[in-house]
This record gives C-alpha cells, structure tokens and sequence, in this order.
C-alpha cells in the first residue's frame, strides 16, 4: 500500500471486510515520522436468523438468558450457528 499523509497526535483507524470483524486501532503519530499499521481480520462467526411472531399480545421468547418481547409483529433475531435452548410463554 502507498503512504498516506495524516496530521499528527492521536488518530484512530478502522479496518472492515465482508464476512469479517471490523477492528480498530488507535496510534499516537509524531510529525515527520512513519508509521506502520497492520490489521488481521478475523472471519465472522456464521449466524443465523430466528423469526418469531406471537397470536397474542404480551408473549415473551428467553433465548440464552436474554428476554424478548414478542408480539403481532414479527421479532428478527441473529443468532450464531449452533444449538440454542429457547422459551416462550404468554
């Protein structure tokens, strides 16, 4: 990659890809001095979508510990790939 010119003192970088975490990295540059910066990205975890809709008002969906109101109108969760223990109840 060619230099790029950036103004001294603290600059924060951020580095993205698709089907990848995004990292960020944080330098305190000093004017007339290079610096190097390299990112690895990790791959995404896969993940999937649970699509939950209720027929009453009031219904709740426990999903690993976390609750979740369900409703009329469709919930959209992502979920990592796997086996999960879910509840609902009303």
């Amino acid at each position: 990659a060619e230099p790029v010119a950036v103004d001294p003192g603290a600059r924060r970088f951020e580095a993205t890809a698709e089907g990848h975490v995004d990292a960020t990295r944080t330098l305190q540059l000093e004017a007339g001095r290079p610096a190097r910066l390299r990112f690895a990205l990790r791959p995404a975890t896969p993940a999937g979508t649970l699509r939950l809709r209720a027929n009453v008002e009031g219904a709740t969906l426990r999903v690993g510990g976390d609750t979740f109101s369900l409703g009329t109108e469709p919930l959209e969760l992502r979920l990592d790939v796997g086996q999960h223990d879910y509840t609902v109840e009303a």
